[in-house]
């Protein structure tokens, strides 16, 4: 059997290649793909043919009767292809390492030297000086009338500018009618004015006839 003559055929339903040898001319065997039956030709039909010569080492050609992979053969060519990857894997490695390396030495022999900086004397800081508390630190802004019912409404802002706390401040308005005549005064009072901050002055006059307002003056009790 060892030294039998081989030949191919096509498997007659999905035309597979089919290796064996002429000992079993004009037999039926199974296609090793559709696993149908098929007859293999006779010797006067076919031109022997030698052997693979890819056949593998590790099992016997009479065990090589159909095409298929070796199980052996693919896992020394799977070994061989892990080694190979592994060994391009540290080649690139070590390319990389030694391009740092070379990229930091000609770094460093290019890299221009540091200037000499002289050093100055630092500016000594001028104490703030505090303002006096009063009331011109507060900033009386535009006041604007509003009707709401039966009353007016006369509303403004107040800018406390100064970093002092004000307490108990009072702002005094003038209103005047449409004519620009003054008809009475308004005031609206606040208990504790921070520093930095904005009051929104709100007063109200039953005085249908008031038209605009204008700040008067400030007062604050101690």
């Amino acid at each position: 059997m060892e030294n039998s003559k081989w030949s191919k055929c096509k498997c007659i339903h999905c035309g597979h290649a089919i290796n064996y040898q002429l000992d079993d001319e004009a037999t039926t065997v199974v296609c090793p793909k559709c696993e149908a039956r098929t007859l293999l030709p006779s010797r006067r039909d076919v031109e022997p043919e030698p052997p693979k010569s890819d056949s593998c080492s590790h099992r016997p050609p009479s065990l090589l009767r159909y095409d298929g992979p070796c199980p052996e053969c693919e896992a020394e060519a799977k070994r061989k292809r892990q080694k190979t990857i592994m060994i391009m894997a540290g080649v690139g490695v070590l390319a990389v390492v030694v391009m740092g390396v070379g990229a930091v030495l000609l770094w460093k022999v290019i890299q221009p030297a540091k200037p000499v900086t002289a050093v100055l004397p630092q500016p000594q800081i001028q104490p703030q000086v505090k303002t006096t508390k009063s009331l011109d630190n507060l900033a009386a802004g535009r006041f604007a009338v509003q009707r709401d019912g039966t009353n007016m409404i006369v509303s403004g802002d107040v800018h406390n500018v100064s970093e002092h706390m004000h307490r108990n401040v009072t702002v005094y308005l003038d209103v005047f009618d449409a004519r620009g005549q003054r008809i009475g005064e308004v005031s609206n009072a606040i208990v504790e004015f921070s520093p930095k901050t904005i009051w929104r002055v709100v007063a109200r006059t039953s005085d249908t006839n008031v038209v605009s307002g204008r700040w008067n003056r400030f007062s604050e009790k101690p």
